[in-house]
């Protein structure tokens, strides 16, 4: 809400959730010893994240459900390892709007989550998607790869 202040931004709509792909509550794991990038409402089983608390959770296509989608061309995904969560959860947003997903990838992470990175690539190919890399400031086409360690893809149809 600063950021949107400071920069005097009129088109932002911040609202206190996290996103997955059910609706309810669930734990949102923080740092307080430096951390602060490794939030997650994935665990973590080290001491990177000490504490606990319960948020308030929602599915982006509920959460788009009396918004104009039209306008919305670009989503950005960074969420700790909630990645593949926070695409299921907009599915038919995605498969009817085909916004461009820029999409943080981060071993770890997913490891962390449950999942493969692998998996997020899976979940965007099978709703239409492709993926791409940025290369010298050129879009050129990603395939999968076998490790994730840190990468920002971007899928477009």
């Amino acid at each position: 809400q600063e950021n949107i202040i400071l920069n005097n931004f009129s088109n932002i709509d911040v609202r206190q959730i996290a996103l997955s792909n059910t609706i309810g509550e669930m734990k949102f794991y923080i740092s307080n010893n430096g951390y602060d990038a490794w939030n997650s409402l994935a665990p973590i089983y080290d001491d990177k994240l000490q504490e606990s608390i319960d948020v308030p959770v929602s599915t982006l296509d509920s959460e788009l459900q009396d918004e104009d989608k039209t306008k919305i061309s670009l989503v950005k995904i960074d969420v700790e390892g909630w990645e593949k969560f926070t695409l299921l959860g907009g599915k038919s947003f995605f498969e009817n709007y085909a916004p461009i997903i820029m999409v943080e990838f981060t071993e770890q992470n997913t490891f962390n989550a449950g999942y493969m990175v692998q998996d997020i690539y899976n979940v965007l190919i099978e709703m239409g998607y492709s993926w791409y890399r940025i290369e010298n400031e050129v879009l050129v086409r990603d395939s999968m790869r076998l490790r994730y360690p840190y990468v920002n893809l971007i899928a477009k149809k």
